[in-house]
């Protein structure tokens, strides 16, 4: 969900980014600072820092000899018209992106398991694909398909409820609230 397509950041969306901040930082969710939510809203428009956390402080001598580009080296790679030598590749933006998304998961997760909660992701439900369907009565549109994805839904949220566990649910439509509330009532 960070910086991945879905348009500009919400409010609620920054607000929820700065909670974990606070959060990893070992202080109350819900009195994160100023500086919080503005890097909460670097991360999700995708801004990048100046540096990451751990570069900062000491670190390692490193020779200037040891960073100088060989023309010959297998590494070189020839000057792209109208490319600056600096600019990253999207290809790039993706990995680094990606790896700065899994850190600060991994950082809320191990912050969270510290306060005592279990957080396990049960996976995905499978979901037929519309275009794949046909669309049937049209004002009841995919009920067979949606009803078949709230059952298996709805399976797993009884399973999690039998372990004793609490179910968070996210994802999908309007339709995902009939799977999720279905064995909670029951």
């Amino acid at each position: 969900m960070h910086g991945d397509g879905v348009g500009a950041p919400t409010p609620e969306m920054i607000e929820r980014r700065a909670r974990e901040i606070a959060l990893i930082d070992e202080r109350d969710p819900d009195d994160f600072t100023d500086s919080d939510w503005e890097q909460a809203h670097r991360e999700l428009m995708g801004i990048p820092q100046a540096s990451a956390p751990e570069e900062l402080g000491g670190g390692v001598e490193v020779s200037s000899d040891e960073h100088e580009i060989v023309p010959e080296s297998p590494g070189h790679r020839a000057p792209r018209p109208g490319f600056d030598e600096d600019d990253e590749t999207v290809g790039q933006s993706l990995v680094s992106g990606g790896l700065e998304e899994a850190a600060h998961d991994q950082m809320l997760e191990a912050r969270l398991e510290e306060l005592g909660h279990v957080v396990e992701d049960a996976g995905n439900v499978a979901v037929a694909i519309a275009e794949q369907k046909k669309t049937g009565d049209p004002h009841a549109k995919y009920l067979k398909e949606i009803t078949a994805t709230c059952t298996k839904e709805a399976d797993l949220v009884l399973k999690t409820l039998e372990a004793g566990k609490v179910p968070l649910v996210l994802g999908g439509d309007h339709s995902v609230g009939a799977g999720t509330v279905t064995d909670i009532i029951e």
